[in-house]
């Protein structure tokens, strides 16, 4: 299953970075990466800045899917920001705001994804 996970302007490198370690400790996540922006002309020349986003690539069992939503509930709650999940057409936003039942919503969001 391919995944995007977005997150406001606000998050910073620093964030994404911990969450992308803490995913590549996971055995069923094939592929993890922060996907570089597209280059901005500046007066010293083009500098390539980064999307708040990560991408990752997990296989579509049981045991790997766990560890992603514990993972990401953990990731939520700890940095109370907000996360876009994204696989192909289907896309749902969780609010690090809102807290409770998190790791239910997110397993259950990612299970329709792979149907």
């Amino acid at each position: 299953m391919d995944l995007k996970l977005t997150f406001p302007p606000e998050t910073t490198f620093a964030v994404i970075k911990h969450l992308e370690k803490e995913l590549r400790k996971n055995e069923g996540i094939q592929k993890v990466e922060i996907p570089k922006g597209e280059g901005v002309q500046g007066s010293m020349g083009v500098e390539g800045g980064f999307v708040n986003a990560l991408v990752a690539v997990i296989t579509a069992a049981q045991a790997p899917l766990t560890e992603l939503v514990k993972c990401l509930a953990t990731f939520i709650a700890d940095f109370k920001t907000d996360v876009t999940i994204q696989s192909g057409d289907k896309s749902v936003k969780i609010s690090g705001r809102k807290p409770q039942e998190l790791e239910t919503f997110i397993k259950s969001t990612l299970e329709s994804f792979n149907k």
